[in-house]
């Protein structure tokens, strides 16, 4: 990877890391596919609209590093609810 290309994909983990913190972004990350390394993403957006916008504002898409693919999921795509860290009032569990 050149040292501009390398500029890009660090502009593009800020991207989606963006994207997370303001909750559009479920997860994302690389696969270690040992054949051909690629990144997955899960996204929770209003509509197909909204994806494209958010796809053509990635630096490596903007770019010309990267071509996306999107696919909705099934409705009947199952989710396991939102696990809360324990609140700093909470003590750990301890074993003594």
């Amino acid at each position: 990877m050149t040292e501009s290309e390398s500029k890009i994909m660090s502009e593009h983990i800020a991207y989606w890391t963006e994207q997370a913190e303001k909750g559009t972004a479920v997860v994302f990350g690389p696969v270690l596919d040992p054949e051909k390394p690629y990144g997955i993403g899960i996204v929770e957006i209003e509509n197909e609209t909204r994806l494209h916008d958010l796809v053509a504002r990635d630096p490596a898409v903007k770019a010309g590093l990267q071509r996306d693919e999107f696919y909705p999921m099934s409705p009947r795509t199952i989710v396991r609810k939102m696990q809360v860290p324990p609140s700093k009032t909470n003590r750990p569990l301890s074993n003594s």
